[in-house]
């Protein structure tokens, strides 16, 4: 069975590690992939309305190249 954690925040955000650090603390936890989350206020709700990627990266180098490949298409990688 693999697993994820696709509730993380890196230095990018509001998270205190960069994602080369997430990426080693993840493997060491035996995770499978990261989602690194950030937030954005729904209109005329008060829910966040989110949309992710699923980052499946085997170095830290792996996970920025995606995330700023994507970036700009979604709210959680």
């Amino acid at each position: 069975m693999e697993y994820y954690d696709l509730h993380t925040y890196s230095s990018l955000s509001i998270g205190e590690h960069k994602t080369e650090e997430m990426v080693t603390m993840a493997k060491r936890l035996g995770l499978s992939g990261i989602g690194v989350t950030d937030f954005k206020k729904g209109e005329n709700t008060e829910l966040d309305i989110v949309s992710y990627y699923i980052i499946n990266a085997k170095t830290g180098q792996d996970v920025i190249d995606q995330a700023r490949k994507f970036r700009n298409s979604f709210e959680v990688l």
